[in-house]
Order: structure tokens, then C-alpha cells, then sequence
């Protein structure tokens, strides 16, 4: 069952919401929907801040105590993986719903055809397994989820992963190059080499710049001149992408 959290501090808007969603549950019947709703968006903030992790989270991007982006900011906080669908007045703040990696924006008035389809996103997002990525230690095969992986640096032909959550995977001795070792990542639209020693996972991008990208951890890694022209090309696509 999957756990969907609605935040609204409007309590009509929480009834349509509850009913289009439990309408739609028990419509597809495929995957059961367990909803929580919240006119207090404290009230799930001190959920998420306690550790309460729901699989989707709708929520209004404006509301007077504490607003959406800051909600959105405390879930990534926890959970990179996690459905945001953002609900709004105003198309203003679409950049600040990309920036916590929201997958829908939608403008009010709510249109129960345009939360179904957000809906069906999510939950296809939130049924898929993680895709995986496998690195040969020197104490086994270690797999982490490719989601979870902030960069990945070719440091004296060994690949060090470093992870979100500070930890760093470091491989044998690589006997074949750093593209080949690293190309189940580079097929993904989400991973891209910005240097010769550095393959960046774009959904941890924090700063952009021509020469060089800031990830979520502080760490500057540089863009290499000759690369500096297909690096835009891929980041303005993702962001498109996710955007769209």
C-alpha cells in the first residue's frame, strides 16, 4: 500500500483531494492508496522531521505558517525517492518546485484530469525498483542505488562513489578505462562526465556554472573546457525534462 500525504491549508480543496485520490484507488485497483491528509502544515512537517516517510506527497506550494518548498526541502532531507506534486496559483515558483525535485506542478483550480495523470506518475515512480549500480570492492561487490550516488571520481585508476549520505565506496584497481567502468551510468539521462576524473549525477546539482558545478555536499568539481558545450547541452535537457 502505498502511503500518500495531502497538505492544504484549505479544507475544501483536502476534501476534493481525499475524494479524487480514494476515487481513483478504488477506480485502477491496482495499488491501494493509504491517504493522511494535513490542513496544518506543521503538523507534517513534525512528521517528517520524526522520521515519517510517506511514498507521495500533494502539496500547496503557498501556505501561511510553513510553505511548500520548505516541506519539500525537510523530504529530500530524508528521501530522495519520494513523489512531490506541487499545487499553486502561480506559475512563479517553478523553479523552486524543480529545486527539490518535484515531479508535477500544478495550477489551481485543480483539474481532477491533470492530478490523475500527476497521480499515475507518482505511483509509477513509486512501484519502480531503483535502478542499481554495482562496484567491486575489496570486500565484495557492493550495490548501491544510482539515485544515491552524488559523483563518481576516477582517482588513481580506482572509482570512488561518493554517496548523499557522505559515505565513499572506493573499487579495485580498474583494468579497463573509467568511461567503460562507469557506462551503466552514462546511458542514464541523469549522469553525465563533466571531466576527464569526474561522471556528476544532475539530480544532486546545487550550482551550475560554465566551468564548474557545485553538488549537494559543497563539492566544486570542475567542467573541462572541451566538455564544457555537451555538458550544458545535457543539464538544460534534464532540467527541461523534469520540468516539463
Amino acid at each position: 500500500m502505498l502511503q500518500v500525504a495531502v497538505c492544504d491549508d484549505d479544507s475544501e480543496l483536502l476534501d476534493f483531494l481525499e475524494d479524487s485520490l480514494r476515487r481513483y484507488g478504488e477506480e485502477t485497483g491496482n495499488t491501494p492508496l493509504h491517504i493522511t491528509r494535513f490542513v496544518d502544515p506543521k503538523d507534517l512537517l513534525e512528521h517528517i522531521q520524526g522520521g515519517k516517510q510517506y511514498h507521495i506527497y500533494i502539496l500547496d506550494m503557498i501556505m501561511l505558517q510553513v510553505d511548500g518548498v520548505a516541506l519539500g526541502r525537510a523530504i529530500r532531507a530524508r528521501d530522495d525517492r519520494a513523489a512531490i506534486i506541487y499545487l499553486t496559483a502561480s506559475k512563479e515558483y517553478a523553479f523552486d518546485a524543480w529545486a527539490v525535485k518535484a515531479q508535477r506542478y500544478l495550477l489551481k483550480p485543480v483539474q481532477e484530469s491533470e492530478l490523475r495523470e500527476a497521480l499515475r506518475f507518482a505511483i509509477a515512480q513509486a512501484t519502480v525498483l531503483p535502478a542499481v549500480f554495482s562496484v567491486n570492492t575489496t570486500q565484495g561487490i557492493q550495490t548501491v542505488e544510482r539515485n544515491d550516488i552524488e559523483y563518481v571520481e576516477n582517482m588513481s585508476r580506482t572509482l570512488h562513489v561518493h554517496m548523499v549520505d557522505g559515505r565513499e565506496i572506493v573499487s579495485r584497481f580498474l583494468r579497463c578505462s573509467f568511461e567503460e567502468s562507469t557506462k551503466e551510468l552514462l546511458a542514464s539521462e541523469s549522469f553525465v562526465q563533466v571531466h576527464k576524473s569526474y561522471i556528476v549525477n544532475l539530480r544532486h546539482v546545487k550550482i551550475y556554472r560554465q566551468n564548474m558545478i557545485t553538488v549537494r555536499s559543497g563539492k566544486e568539481l570542475p567542467v573541462s573546457k572541451n566538455k564544457q558545450t555537451g555538458v550544458k547541452r545535457v543539464y538544460l535537457d534534464y532540467l527541461s525534462e523534469k520540468l516539463g
